[in-house]
């Protein structure tokens, strides 16, 4: 695995924009025609640069995966840890309907994330793996090393997810679905995993 910094913003982004095309939450913060070319790719940037701030993200030798984590200290989102991401120029850079929705869904999965984890864990904020390297074990390898960083600690890790059959894939990894919830005024379902210290 690849340890990345904030100079690989540009393709990790790509990455992630390419993986979560079809994800229910980005359809739900941007709607089904994103608009403004760029648009969802300053998204993935941002949410990469607060990872790179706050925790860590690795990708594969490849470049074919990107994950990020935060540390227990960082495992919860402040909003001033998402000025300095860079989140202040969201509105000119996404627009303000797909703004509003984010925070909208950010403060929804915060909520929910401090209500199943009140304890000192780990936090699997995002994985993503381009489309035609999915289901060929670059995911597996990403989540695999991120796990044995958390197992060196002996603590738990908590991960959500807005796509259903993503379930079932962490639970193979040892995660358990602690919370399950339609986001208020629908639109948007979320499930709460969580992989005990080991």
């Amino acid at each position: 695995m690849h340890e990345l910094r904030t100079e690989d913003a540009d393709w990790a982004s790509g990455v992630l924009e390419q993986a979560f095309r079809a994800d229910p939450m980005v359809n739900f913060v941007f709607g089904e025609e994103p608009g403004a070319p760029g648009r969802v790719n300053w998204f993935f940037k941002a949410l990469f640069r607060y990872a790179t701030l706050y925790g860590g993200c690795s990708s594969t030798p490849d470049k074919d995966g990107v994950l990020m984590m935060l540390p227990p200290a960082q495992a919860h989102a402040t909003f001033g840890k998402m000025c300095r991401a860079g989140i202040l120029s969201a509105p000119r850079r996404m627009g303000w309907a797909p703004v509003s929705r984010f925070m909208k869904v950010s403060d929804f999965v915060e909520k929910e994330h401090k209500a199943a984890a009140p304890f000192e864990h780990f936090y699997v904020m995002m994985m993503g793996v381009l489309p035609d390297r999915q289901g060929m074990g670059v995911g597996r390898a990403l989540l695999t090393q991120a796990l044995a960083t958390v197992d060196t600690h002996k603590l738990p890790c908590y991960l959500e997810t807005q796509n259903e059959s993503n379930v079932a894939i962490y639970e193979r990894f040892g995660f358990a679905l602690i919370s399950e919830k339609e986001m208020p005024n629908g639109g948007l379902r979320s499930w709460g995993m969580l992989r005990e210290k080991r």
